[in-house]
């Protein structure tokens, strides 16, 4: 892969400082060398950027994507997303045996990670020349610890038990990634936040996810005019996001995941124009999405919407945004969760979403909520009906959820002015706490795709779809059991 090198390039190999290296490493790193000089200039830049992270680091492919993307690696683009992009210098590197991955599935089921053997990376760390820095703190006397302020533009701060990220980094002026590893559960450091917002204007990552007690947000974090990526994720005091993070027009991607105490987000974020990535995992106390989000049409993810009502306590029906707003965000990929759907008062809002019109979206959770009053059942149903009946899923789907539907079918059947788009790719079907629902669309069940159903607290389903035995069968086994893998109230059906 090498013989296309014209003579330049390999003058340029040749006269490389790194085939002057420690006895200990010159069998290795000048092999090491001849793989990275194959490289593109882009994907060598992706790759000295890893020295960030210390040894056996796992480093998770769509984060690090996300910090490439946030250094303006892949600057413009044109008609190629640049995680795509990401996705292709991660295979580079992975084909080099520059990257390992980490096939352990049953500890990271839904994401790829890769690891770097101790040797490449301390090649990794050789190419940087100390702009990469990973900083360990195990006492307050190490929280001192110096550093090459003037040189350092990437820097990982692993904090140990009682101790505080060192107040020496803030004069690293130019420093353009952060990112903070706190192994304990440690007590607010809020004070901290306004010096960093006011000394690291230079910011592009800024990582404080994980076992961090912030809270809140100072609104000083609108200092940070250049940041692309903010990871809040985990900090579970955390009740609400200052307006000024509405500032940051350059965001890309904002990750809140696990933040369970957040119950809303800025007003103004619809003015987050560039902003590719909203992450609200397991944030079940967020009221509502804020008006004006359906203008992030770059969002190629976005993990939840959740509906609001005018009734809703809590909630100014001014801020809160329709379920209509998704209208214009065609970008999304990746998992949708709809949340509250049980909420949604005109079944127009539902059509307006166009959800049909999401065609990269895999899997799609439609969650109508709990019955609060139980003296609107009647007007539940009703409306749960219309809000299915409007509905269409996106035509890509994977994997399609749907809980606690209070109305009696699924979708417009075949006879409507509308019929379901038929789900040619859809492996996965789940329905939960349906009580009403008599039935299933036989064009969702003739999909060749389908490799596993799960049916429970579904009362009517469980009855049709029970498989024949000692005690009779459901008149509808013969339409479901061509599916390899069904599950009915919890229990396995053997085929």
């Amino acid at each position: 892969m090498l013989r296309f090198k014209n003579t330049k390039e390999w003058e340029s190999v040749l006269e490389s400082e790194l085939w002057e290296v420690e006895e200990a490493e010159k069998d290795l790193f000048p092999t090491l060398l001849l793989s990275y000089y194959d490289l593109s200039p882009l994907v060598r830049r992706c790759f000295s950027y890893c020295a960030i992270f210390p040894k056996d680091y796992k480093m998770g492919k769509d984060v690090l994507i996300k910090l490439w993307m946030a250094q303006g690696y892949f600057g413009e683009t044109g008609t190629r997303d640049m995680e795509d992009i990401g996705e292709e210098c991660c295979r580079s590197l992975v084909m080099r045996s520059l990257f390992q991955e980490d096939y352990q599935k049953n500890r990271y089921p839904q994401e790829t990670i890769f690891e770097m053997h101790d040797i490449v990376h301390d090649f990794a760390q050789s190419l940087t020349e100390n702009e990469c820095s990973v900083m360990e703190v195990n006492s307050s006397e190490e929280s001192r610890f110096d550093f090459p302020h003037g040189r350092a533009r990437h820097l990982m701060v692993i904090l140990g038990e009682g101790t505080s990220i060192p107040t020496s980094i803030f004069s690293a002026k130019d420093l353009r990634s952060l990112i903070v590893k706190n192994s304990y559960n440690q007590t607010d450091r809020t004070k901290l936040l306004p010096i960093l917002f006011a000394q690291l204007t230079c910011l592009r990552s800024l990582d404080l996810n994980r076992y961090f007690s912030f809270e809140e947000i100072p609104n000083d974090i609108g200092n940070l005019i250049h940041l692309r990526y903010l990871n809040l994720a985990g900090n579970y005091k955390l009740r609400e996001l200052p307006e000024r993070v509405s500032d940051l027009f350059n965001l890309q991607s904002l990750i809140l995941n696990d933040c369970s105490r957040l119950k809303r987000l800025p007003r103004g974020l619809g003015n987050l124009i560039n902003l590719r990535h909203l992450e609200l995992g397991r944030t079940d106390d967020l009221h509502f999405m804020p008006r004006g989000i359906g203008r992030c049409t770059s969002l190629r993810t976005l993990s939840k919407f959740v509906v609001s009502s005018s009734g809703d306590d809590n909630v100014n029906e001014e801020d809160a945004a329709s379920l209509g707003e998704l209208e214009n965000l065609n970008r999304l990929q990746g998992s949708l969760e709809i949340t509250k759907l049980g909420k949604v008062k005109d079944a127009n809002e539902a059509k307006k979403a166009q959800l049909d019109k999401k065609k990269h979206v895999k899997t799609l959770i439609l969650d109508f909520g709990k019955i609060l009053d139980y003296g609107k059942h009647e007007e539940r149903e009703r409306n749960d009906g219309q809000v299915m009946e409007a509905i269409q899923p996106p035509p890509n789907l994977e994997e399609l959820v749907i809980k606690s539907l209070r109305g009696s079918s699924l979708f417009p059947d075949t006879t409507s002015s509308s019929p379901i788009i038929m789900l040619s790719c859809l492996r996965v079907l789940e329905i939960s706490d349906c009580p009403k629902l008599m039935a299933l669309p036989d064009q969702l069940l003739q999909a060749t795709s389908l490799e596993k159903l799960y049916i429970r607290d579904c009362p009517f389903l469980e009855q049709r779809y029970f498989k024949e035995g000692l005690w009779g069968g459901g008149e509808d086994w013969h339409k479901i059991s061509h599916i390899p893998n069904i599950y009915l109230h919890g229990r396995r059906m053997h085929i």
